[in-house]
């Protein structure tokens, strides 16, 4: 299985919602994309063994959405 999404660009997702302002397009563009369920949820299940992408997107998981 591959995943085009590296520790690299989960990074990049949790620097655009970091810098979100009240419009939360980013959060609307991404749940639009189905990030989350199509990507990084696949990651958790499949890719245990990278960690640094693991931890990675635990985090943006964890991230507290403000809107």
């Amino acid at each position: 299985m591959y995943h085009c999404l590296s520790s690299e660009s989960v990074k990049d997702l949790i620097r655009f919602l970091k810098r979100e302002d009240d419009t939360c397009d980013i959060r609307r563009q991404l749940g639009h994309a189905q990030i989350v369920q199509n990507d990084l949820i696949p990651i958790l299940v499949n890719y245990t063994g990278d960690n640094t992408l693991w931890e990675t997107v635990v985090r943006y998981e964890g991230f507290n959405p403000s809107c």
